[in-house]
């Protein structure tokens, strides 16, 4: 199996966790196999080269930044009965639903996709569509951060293609509600705290519309014949099933770990 991460990446994990210079070479051939890398992404020295190191993210990729914190979240609720559930910029509420969140969150593949998807995020694109319309070539642009711009694409391109504009505008729901709910809860006043250019979202949605629409589209995700191809059918299924208590790592998340002044990827304030 290919591993998700680079060389480089595999040399960060070796040279952190090394006792000794000379175990660089043995540990950079055990992380090649996924079950020794699985463990060595659980140490909680990796957590603290993050912390401490103001030029991390230019040393490691996101993915295997985010697959390192999203499992300090782990071990974070592995005992909590409960989380607690943003219900205005400042209020939160206790939600019992710690045992499903730990569920998700011991689930390897789920961890793996989420850390992909929220890396997806760092870097957003904007296309160029050239359709034909009414007799006229049309020039439009979409942007990968909106979910209204994904399924105006999804819509235009014939569905064995959809699979990956099925997932996008799931994974948009799920980044927006779980690493900005201020920007949700606020009506979007919130997007005005960012720099131009780096809006979030397009039209905005009430928490419960993102919620079902990001379930509805995971399903949708998992019901097309690529998610099997790609050996994503049950890790979408779980996230459709489970779009609310897959918000909450998300959230613990930015709260917890992305405030670190150099870990501020998404956004940068005024």
């Amino acid at each position: 199996m290919t591993s998700p991460y680079s060389d480089h990446d595999l040399r960060f994990l070796a040279t952190t966790l090394a006792e000794a210079p000379d175990q660089v070479p043995v540990l950079l051939q055990q992380l090649r196999r996924p079950d020794f890398l699985e463990v060595a992404l659980e140490d909680p020295r990796l957590v603290e080269r993050i912390r401490t190191d103001p030029d991390i993210t230019l040393k490691i990729s996101p993915r295997l930044l985010f697959a390192v914190l999203l499992r300090q979240v782990a071990r974070d609720v592995r005992h909590a009965r409960y989380t607690l559930e943003r219900v205005g910029l400042r209020e939160s509420v206790p939600i019992f639903d710690g045992p499903r969140v730990n569920q998700l969150l011991d689930d390897d593949e789920v961890l793996d996709y989420l850390s992909s998807m929220l890396a997806s995020f760092v870097r957003t694109e904007t296309y160029v569509v050239h359709v034909w319309h009414r007799g006229r070539l049309q020039r439009l642009r979409f942007s990968d951060l909106s979910m209204d711009d994904m399924m105006r694409l999804a819509e235009l391109v014939d569905e064995p293609y959809r699979f990956p504009l099925l997932r996008r505008i799931a994974d948009i729901a799920l980044f927006l509600t779980g690493v900005f709910p201020g920007y949700v809860l606020s009506r979007g006043t919130y997007a005005r705290s960012v720099r131009p250019g780096r809006a979030l979202g397009g039209e905005w949605r009430s928490l419960r519309e993102y919620e079902e629409q990001g379930s509805a589209f995971y399903r949708l995700a998992a019901e097309h014949r690529d998610a099997t191809e790609y050996g994503l059918r049950r890790v979408l299924e779980q996230l459709s099933d489970n779009f609310p208590a897959a918000r909450k790592p998300l959230s613990l998340l930015a709260d917890r770990y992305l405030r670190w002044q150099h870990l501020q990827l998404f956004w940068q304030p005024q």
